[in-house]
């Protein structure tokens, strides 16, 4: 017989409650970290920064033998991502920064290494 009175449902709606800001930054996180993934269809956070940069500099460029390079060694520029990633924040584990950096480029903001060029 279950007892009158408190129920399991009340104790997490009332944690809901109380830290409505934990649970949003919870949750920008998730989609932060998600959303690169998703959106380029990768493995990994450098990855996925390394598509988008291809995907923004390949067709401005015009050189189709760089995409042909893309579709044999797709996966190695996430390295090339990575040690870039480590240049630019070298504090920061690799999975932040190349996060960082995508969202930078995302947003219209290049790495040091894109806007010298």
């Amino acid at each position: 017989m279950v007892p009158c009175g408190r129920g399991v449902g009340e104790a997490s709606v009332r944690w809901l409650t109380r830290y409505p800001v934990v649970i949003a930054v919870a949750v920008l996180l998730v989609i932060a970290f998600a959303y690169p993934l998703l959106a380029e269809n990768t493995a990994s956070e450098c990855e996925a920064t390394y598509a988008l940069l291809y995907a923004i500099e390949a067709p401005a460029s015009g050189n189709t033998f760089a995409a042909g390079m893309e579709s044999i060694f797709g996966p190695a520029g996430g390295k090339v991502a990575a040690r870039d990633a480590a240049r630019e924040y070298p504090v920061l584990p690799e999975a932040v920064s190349c996060t960082l950096i995508y969202w930078r480029v995302l947003l219209g903001k290049r790495p040091k290494e894109y806007r010298e060029q």
